[in-house]
Order: structure tokens, then C-alpha cells, then sequence
């Protein structure tokens, strides 16, 4: 069931910072990384790692899922990708911890690993909640930077135009359907 629970969570949250991110997501690959996370999640709790060597291990974990979800250019991007994975799943485990909380929920510590018995509906609602919320405050700081009409310049067969393009400026353009 840890596992399980984790893939499908994992899935999601690499969903989010694919989307968020400005990442392409291919499903295979997602899958994948969901995979592991599934299994890091579960050794990291049967074989808790405590203090740095545990903040390490699971930044290094971090780190991984990204590699492995998404095509990375630069070390740059890669730790702009694991940044990001970590705060939305920190605004995921915080929209978990105040729906627990704000029932009868307790939440349980095992091995610096926070456990609560959810039902699967207060999961995705958590998980609706922050994922709107991280797509609000996304937006607004790519609000500064909207597509703009650019004038290019094209060369066939020795004649050349001028026209307008849309610059591509990695997650801005949508298509309008």
C-alpha cells in the first residue's frame, strides 16, 4: 500500500512540476520516476536516514525524480526542477496537515516521515488546494514576462521577408482548445 499510495502521489506532484516548471511531461517517463519515488519512499521509511545525512539523502532523492521525470539541460534547471518539487510537495504535505488538523486527524511521525489516515477524498481535495494555489502564485510571477510578437527575418533561396512570430518563451503559449 506505501507504495502505491506514494507512486500515485508522486505521479501527481511530477504532474505539477511539469506543468508549473514549463517541463514537457511524457507519461512513460513520469511513470517511471513515480516508480522510484514509490521505492525510495518506501525504503526511506522502513530505513529512516536522521539528521543531515537524512536531509541529504532526500534532496539527493529529489534530485533523481527530476532526472529521471524530465529532460534536463543544465545542473541550473535541475535544481530549479528539485526546488520545485520540493515546495509543492511541501504545499501538498501542508494542505494534507490541515485538512488532517482540521478534523479529528492525528498525525503521525515515523522516522521523520509525517503518516495520517486521510480518506482518499481529503487527499485530492489537499492536493487540488495547493495545486491551485502554487498555479496562482506561478502565474502572477509569469505575468510579467507575456508573449510578445517579435519581427524575424527569413532567408529562402536568397530572398528574404520580414514577418511577425510569437516567441516561444517555454510555457506561455497555449493553445487555444
Amino acid at each position: 500500500i506505501l507504495f502505491f499510495l506514494n507512486f500515485g502521489i508522486n505521479y501527481l506532484l511530477l504532474r505539477c512540476v511539469g506543468r508549473l516548471g514549463g517541463k514537457a511531461c511524457f507519461v512513460p517517463r513520469l511513470l517511471l520516476s513515480a516508480a522510484l519515488g514509490g521505492v525510495l519512499s518506501a525504503v526511506l521509511f522502513f530505513a529512516p536516514a536522521q539528521g543531515l545525512w537524512g536531509l541529504f539523502i532526500k534532496a539527493l532523492c529529489c534530485l533523481l525524480l527530476c532526472l529521471t521525470a524530465f529532460n534536463v539541460r543544465s545542473p541550473g534547471e535541475a535544481l530549479r526542477l528539485s526546488l520545485l518539487l520540493l515546495s509543492v510537495t511541501m504545499a501538498m504535505g501542508g494542505g494534507m496537515a490541515l485538512t488532517a488538523l482540521s478534523g479529528s486527524q492525528r498525525i503521525w511521525v515515523r522516522g521523520g516521515v509525517p503518516y495520517v489516515h486521510l480518506p482518499i477524498q481529503s487527499l485530492l481535495f489537499s492536493f487540488g488546494a495547493a495545486y491551485v494555489l502554487l498555479s496562482l502564485a506561478f502565474s502572477a510571477r509569469r505575468g510579467e514576462r507575456r508573449a510578445a510578437p517579435a519581427r524575424v527575418k527569413i532567408c529562402v533561396g536568397g530572398q528574404w521577408a520580414e514577418v511577425h512570430a510569437l516567441r516561444d518563451t517555454g510555457n506561455l503559449l497555449r493553445d487555444p482548445m
